[in-house]
């Protein structure tokens, strides 16, 4: 799948467009973004100023030797990267708790220059394989058990205690003494683990947009919980709107 987005560093950008024209900015962030959904900026020129929305000059063109800026593609590179090593880690997990009912493998942080993520990686809720509408008795606590709540692969008293869990009641408004109904469990369940990044990206969403008119911030926890995708959608709408806002009044860019 093509990712939506990429990463924008404002001081890299500012740095190698301090010299361009307001003009100049805008035609090299649209061909920038061109760039990202197409692969390569076209070969004819009028192609080129027609994306741009005005003749591109050559100091913008320079930063596109044979139709490719190089610093893109290498933020291209590095998700790509990063998805693979998400995605073996992930069969690794799977494939741990078919053969040997283990911890999964918790997904790697994404490298610090790509978008930090400020919690480790959490781990999905889960309630009695038997009934996911009810939860089975608890088992008899012993010296080594851990504490039971809305965690992987145990019965529970559906509190949050895992970190993904906890960080989806944050962004609610929940607080973490507040038990989650059995609808909300088996939808989280089924969620799984998800990536740190959309969950700070969702957090930084819900903090950024809160009390914004054009904003629809959901309030229900199983509402939430089952449309998470689509929370990450949203959000990566949101602040590519914002961007392409911010880049029309200010010079941005690398």
């Amino acid at each position: 799948m093509k990712a939506p987005a990429f990463q924008f560093y404002a001081d890299d950008f500012i740095g190698g467009t301090v010299c361009f024209t307001a003009e100049d900015v805008g035609a090299y962030m649209r061909l920038l973004c061109f760039q990202w959904g197409n692969g390569a900026l076209p070969a004819r020129k009028e192609l080129v100023d027609r994306i741009a929305g005005c003749v591109v000059s050559d100091d913008v063109m320079a930063k596109f030797p044979q139709g490719i800026n190089p610093r893109m593609e290498k933020e291209r590179e590095k998700q790509r990267i990063y998805r693979e090593q998400q995605s073996n880690k992930g069969k690794a997990s799977a494939e741990a708790r078919r053969n040997h009912g283990s911890t999964a493998v918790q997904p790697s942080r994404q490298p610090e220059a790509n978008s930090p993520s400020p919690s480790p990686s959490p781990s999905p809720i889960s309630i009695s394989d038997s009934d996911s509408n009810s939860f089975q008795p608890e088992e008899p606590p012993t010296a080594s058990a851990k504490p039971k709540g809305v965690v992987e692969g145990k019965n529970s008293d559906r509190l949050p205690l895992s970190d993904q869990s906890k960080r989806f009641a944050a962004i609610m408004g929940r607080r973490l003494t507040t038990e989650w109904s059995e609808d909300e469990c088996a939808a989280y369940r089924k969620l799984g683990t998800v990536a740190p990044d959309d969950i700070a990206l969702v957090e930084r969403f819900y903090t950024d947009a809160k009390g914004k008119p054009d904003a629809y911030l959901r309030t229900s926890m199983l509402t939430f919980v089952r449309h998470f995708r689509g929370e990450v959608d949203k959000a990566n709408k949101w602040f590519s709107e914002t961007a392409v806002t911010t880049s029309t009044t200010e010079k941005h860019g690398w």
